[in-house]
């Protein structure tokens, strides 16, 4: 048997195809939105980018396709809503994907998903509380609590970028609120925030005077990997 697992980013897509043991078969990467791009633009190409690995796996039918998101989501209805990352809104995932595969298809938190691989097998199999936290183009999180995944009404209980760090409100999220986590270090934030930080407190010579500098001539360019590869 096989299975598709789909985690949808907001800068890339990576797909794969998996046997009933969580051994990959075949995967493949593509951007997530392209310029200018339609969801029914991006749902299309998704779609021919899963078929492409499925010719590559020799796989005919799917037992099921699993889709770890950016949300919020309304993960009953299987769609990603509103994501502050994503110029578009409404992508009914869910139901194209069953429509066009023929299989169940389950649409969960990209950090929720990630957290239930690490439960079964990864870092999380003899644990029973377990956090997942990723710094990525935004932040995210998913938590197995007492061996129960913690989803929360509508999938979105563990959407930790938006937890206020900053209760100035300083920096503008891109979902709207002020002073949220994401605001301030994620990958697509992160580079304003030093800005921020050098228009207040430190100056912009400090920055030139920085190691960072050698790498990135303005902090308005700074993204996660430049700090992180330090």
């Amino acid at each position: 048997m096989s299975y598709a697992g789909i985690d949808i980013g907001a800068t890339w897509t990576r797909i794969a195809i998996a046997d009933n043991n969580g051994k990959i078969i075949s995967k493949t990467r593509i951007e997530t939105l392209k310029k200018n791009e339609t969801k029914e633009e991006m749902l299309l190409r998704l779609e021919s980018a899963l078929r492409d690995i499925m010719r590559i796996a020799d796989t005919k039918h799917l037992e099921a396709i699993g889709v770890g998101s950016i949300g919020p989501l309304d993960m009953k209805k299987g769609v990603i809503l509103h994501t502050p990352n994503l110029p578009i809104e409404n992508i009914p995932i869910g139901s194209y994907l069953s429509k066009k595969f023929d299989s169940h298809t389950y649409v969960v938190n990209d950090c929720i998903a990630a957290v239930v691989g690490e439960k079964y097998f990864g870092a999380g199999k003899d644990v029973e509380n377990l956090v997942y936290i990723t710094l990525s183009s935004g932040i995210g999180g998913g938590a197995i609590v007492d061996g129960n995944i913690l989803f929360g009404k509508d999938g979105n209980a563990v959407e930790i970028g938006h937890i206020v760090v900053d209760y100035r409100g300083s920096l503008r999220c891109g979902c709207g609120g002020y002073g949220h986590w994401e605001a301030y270090t994620s990958g697509k934030n992160i580079g304003r925030f030093v800005s921020y930080l050098l228009e207040t407190k430190y100056g912009y010579q400090s920055y030139a005077e920085s190691v960072l500098s050698r790498y990135v001539d303005s902090p308005s360019k700074l993204e996660y990997p430049h700090i992180f590869c330090l």
